[in-house]
């Protein structure tokens, strides 16, 4: 945290988008509740910059999907979700029971920018 020129302090908070866009409100006003002197700054970007801001010392706390192994972070795991597919009524999935690995690995599908952790899962994955 660092204190501005007003003398409240600012906490400095980095999420990856997924992560940004699902949680971090409402552990932000959770937070609040009971600090509400401190203010926020909220960088949402992909994984990669986030550890970035992180190793630069531009952030104090980050958000992410996946575990960072780096040796200059401390990082511990607080939640879990699961990556899921989504299709329209008009893709052949929708009337599948199920569908495997080998049948993703023949569709065309939208995946998050390299850089993403969400991309790094799925690319494992597959």
């Amino acid at each position: 945290m660092y204190e501005h020129d007003t003398g409240h302090e600012t906490l400095r908070i980095g999420a990856s988008v997924s992560a940004g866009t699902s949680i971090l409100s409402d552990l932000i006003s959770t937070f609040k509740a009971s600090h509400p002197d401190i203010q926020y700054l909220v960088h949402i970007e992909n994984t990669q910059t986030i550890r970035q801001l992180i190793l630069n010392n531009d952030l104090d706390i980050a958000l992410i999907e996946v575990d960072i192994t780096d040796p200059n972070l401390i990082s511990e795991c607080f939640a879990t979700a699961e990556l899921v597919a989504v299709c329209s009524q008009k893709h052949p999935f929708y009337f599948k029971e199920e569908f495997t690995k080998e049948d993703l690995m023949h569709a065309a599908y939208i995946v998050r920018e390299l850089g993403s952790n969400t991309r790094v899962l799925f690319d494992t994955a597959m």
